[in-house]
């Protein structure tokens, strides 16, 4: 069961071993982006959602792919593109701190061009494109990974 300051999360539809996660964690109150996203994405709905750093987006995303992934824990089941390294690190750092429960495995896969290859600036947003175009291909590669 939830601790009492989890409540929110619970009456969210966040499952208790999730509140568990998110009390060890020192979360205790959803935030704003929390409150509007999770009961949408966890009833199966598409979202699109927008909120300044370090409002708690990433919980917003990661509990309710965390809390299917404990329904059936077999295979790749989540894949989550980001356009630069460091947060790809950043969320795979939150996955597994919230996935400890369940023995979460993850594996980041970075690709793309370093800044010295580029002379225009953007080689950010050409990498994060060609990632999403590779996407298949990561996905049928993962054997290889381990």
């Amino acid at each position: 069961m939830c601790a009492a300051f989890s409540a929110l999360f619970q009456s969210l539809g966040i499952s208790p071993w999730l509140c568990g996660a998110l009390g060890s964690l020192g979360i205790r109150t959803p935030t704003a982006i929390q409150v509007a996203a999770l009961p949408p994405i966890l009833a199966g709905r598409d979202l699109i959602g927008k909120a300044k750093t370090g409002s708690g987006k990433t919980a917003a995303f990661a509990l309710p792919i965390l809390q299917q992934l404990a329904k059936d824990p077999f295979g790749i089941f989540a894949l989550v593109l980001t356009p630069t390294r460091e947060l790809a690190f950043q969320l795979a750092e939150q996955f597994r701190a919230l996935g400890t429960e369940i023995n979460l495995r993850d594996v980041v896969v970075i690709g793309g061009l370093g800044r010295a290859d580029s002379s225009d600036g953007n080689d950010c947003v050409r990498a994060a494109v060609r990632t999403a175009a590779r996407s298949f291909t990561c996905l049928h590669t993962v054997a290889r990974l381990n």
